[in-house]
């Protein structure tokens, strides 16, 4: 997810037109500015976001599996609004690739719920022998 956000994110940012006119094919003759401004100010977040998510992935994974899940939530969100609630008037990739992405957010989130739930838990003191300062062991009984 991580990477994905950053390439997104950078293309929303970066492109001169935000990517909304060659890639989503949105015709940015009528208020273009404002539509590659708005691009913009999104491909902040997305991009912020790939940053958060490769931090959390590579030096904090216990919370990968929070992770998922507000991109799962944030991804859900975002098909229901671009399919239902306020449909795009054009046939963007971004419109067919998000359900592909939250099937893999959500298999992503199953597998890092269950191999956590899997992992063997510490051994709080149950059968250690603890080794005085002077390094003889005591006996066993």
């Amino acid at each position: 997810m991580g990477v994905l956000n950053l390439v997104r994110g950078s293309i929303h940012m970066f492109a001169e037109d935000g990517g909304a006119g060659r890639i989503a094919g949105i015709d940015l003759t009528q208020n273009g500015e404002v539509i590659v401004s708005l691009f913009a100010a999104w491909g902040t977040g997305q991009f912020t976001t790939g940053l958060l998510d490769l931090f959390v992935g590579l030096r904090y994974r216990v919370f990968v599996p929070f992770i998922l899940a507000i991109e799962a939530i944030r991804t859900s969100l975002a098909l229901s609004f671009v399919w239902y609630l306020k449909p795009l008037p054009v046939d963007a990739p971004g419109k067919f690739l998000w359900p592909v992405v939250l099937i893999v957010i959500l298999s992503a989130l199953w597998a890092s719920r269950s191999s956590s739930e899997a992992e063997p838990t510490a051994n709080h003191g149950e059968n250690k022998t603890v080794v005085p300062r002077g390094g003889i062991e005591p006996p066993t009984p």
